[in-house]
């Protein structure tokens, strides 16, 4: 509920064109928001963003207004992220795939969504 608040209130120009994806990481004590028109994109300079910046990546949640595929959850293992978030879906393979590294996803996060009450 904490994540899909703090995307809401940062994802400004994704809920005015929704033809722009956005990212949200948010770790202990920090969150940076990027944007891009490509979904992995926005999630690279998140990613690129926290570790510029010296943030340590493990156990960080990583909120995506894009499609969650195998990629993307690979991506997040490798950074160490505990936690994939999306408004979008999630495809079988990603979902099996996270499933098997032990990473925990949500997908389909809206404010009427389960995970928001």
């Amino acid at each position: 509920e904490e994540m899909l608040a703090l995307f809401d209130r940062a994802s400004d120009k994704y809920s005015r064109s929704h033809g722009i994806h956005e990212c949200v990481l948010k770790g202990d004590g920090w969150d940076i928001l990027c944007t891009d028109i490509g979904r992995h994109n926005a999630i690279d300079k998140a990613v690129g963003t926290a570790l510029k910046m010296g943030y340590d990546l493990r156990g960080a949640v990583m909120f995506s207004s894009g499609r969650i595929n195998e990629q993307t959850v690979r991506k997040a293992v490798r950074c160490g992220i505990g936690c994939l978030m999306s408004k979008a879906v999630i495809t079988r393979q990603a979902l099996e795939l996270a499933e098997e590294l032990g990473l925990q996803v949500f997908f389909s996060v809206k404010k009427d969504s389960y995970l928001s009450r």
